[in-house]
């Protein structure tokens, strides 16, 4: 991305010592106006043959007067869109110190560009130079007393006048650029906040073995930037996203070297059916020799916890033997009965009451959720806990 930098901006016009040049421009505007008025009012009353010399340059000493005026308004315009800017320069440039990244190539080049031509708009309006109206000598009493001097003085005045409105013009197509470029990054601004939900689902999706509390921390930054409009907050809000997700993105790393090994292509399946069957409820996974006293000689345990931060988390430890023995039919019915015990985290209350929630009840509660998914294995946790009734079976299968 571009940078800029956009610091607080003085105002160009007064300061001490100074005369302020928006009361030059009046000054010099009322000067020439009743300079003019005074040499008309001689040579009309001196010579009547020269009274259209007079009034052409009557009229082009008012020209010259709306003139210098049309530039002041178009000064104090470029000045007030000079502020807009720098305002919104300001913000950019925060945003743009992240950088901000995780949020897709379209949206976040967009942002660039416009944050590249804010710069440039500022720069041109600043290099502007700073005219002021100019009075022909001959438009002051005593300097034009022939209709040749009037016409002289005339010719003079409408060329300052031309000049004049030249440079109003180039005021106006700044401060029309100015204003173009802020609206373009407060749009592409707001494309940004507005392109986060969907790339943190996505990153989310990416970066499933990532731990629960950055998966959350994630949620809750995006939910963040949902809620926060183009403005002095957005920079923070993109800021906390960005942050959480290269969290994410760090602790999926670390997770997926702590699976890497042998096993690390079915321990990938059995985090996968479990992720199917949970239908989404964010799982995170340990792998160890021993679990529960079980692994080795034939044997597989799992072990869960669960939590209803979020709507519903759990974190799934099973023995390394779930990975080799993932083929067996008992072995499923193990990781089912262990999401069993994670969807609790997500029904707790609405359907899961509390005394299937806590101890043996949730034994019950989670070799309940296996059968009525079809997982009858002796993972199951029948033959441990025995068979539920069938109105908890009933109730289970109401929990997805």
């Amino acid at each position: 991305m571009s940078t800029i930098d956009a610091g607080p901006r003085s105002r160009r016009p007064g300061g001490p010592g100074r005369l302020n040049p928006r009361a030059v421009v009046a000054a010099a505007a009322a000067v020439v106006l009743v300079a003019i008025a005074v040499v008309v009012a001689v040579l009309l009353a001196r010579h009547e043959s020269e009274s259209g010399a007079a009034e052409r340059l009557a009229r082009a000493g008012a020209a010259h007067a709306a003139a210098a005026r049309a530039v002041e308004r178009a000064r104090d315009g470029v000045d007030d869109a000079l502020d807009a800017a720098t305002t919104a320069a300001s913000i950019a440039a925060e945003v743009d110190e992240v950088p901000v990244a995780h949020v897709g190539p379209e949206p976040e080049a967009s942002f660039a560009g416009a944050v590249a031509e804010l710069a440039a708009r500022i720069d041109a309006a600043e290099a502007l130079p700073h005219v002021e109206p100019e009075v022909p000598a001959g438009a002051r009493e005593g300097q034009a007393e022939s209709a040749g001097d009037l016409d002289a003085t005339t010719r003079l005045l409408e060329a300052e006048t031309a000049r004049l409105a030249e440079h109003a013009a180039d005021l106006g197509a700044a401060e029309d650029g100015l204003a173009t470029a802020v609206a373009d990054v407060g749009a592409t601004g707001a494309d940004l906040l507005a392109a986060v939900p969907a790339a943190a689902g996505e990153l989310e999706a990416a970066h499933e073995s990532a731990r629960n509390l950055e998966r959350l921390a994630l949620r809750e930054a995006t939910a963040i930037v949902e809620a926060t409009a183009w403005d002095a907050d957005a920079p923070d809000a993109i800021a906390r996203y960005v942050a959480a997700a290269e969290a994410l993105i760090a602790s999926h790393d670390a997770e997926e070297a702590e699976k890497a090994g042998p096993l690390y292509e079915r321990r990938k399946q059995v985090e996968a059916f479990a992720r199917e069957l949970s239908g989404g409820l964010p799982l995170e996974f340990d792998w160890e020799t021993i679990v529960l006293g079980y692994g080795t000689d034939g044997t597989y345990a799992g072990r869960a916890t669960w939590d209803v931060a979020g709507g519903g988390i759990a974190s799934l430890t099973f023995s390394h033997s779930v990975a080799e023995l993932w083929d067996a039919p008992g072995v499923r019915a193990l990781v089912a009965h262990e999401v069993g015990h994670a969807m609790t985290g997500r029904c707790l209350g609405e359907i899961v009451p509390d005394e299937l929630a806590y101890g043996d009840g949730n034994e019950a509660w989670a070799t309940a959720w296996a059968i009525s998914r079809g997982y009858t294995g002796d993972g199951s946790g029948e033959w441990i806990y025995g068979r539920p009734g069938d109105d908890v079976i009933a109730l289970a299968a109401q929990c997805r």
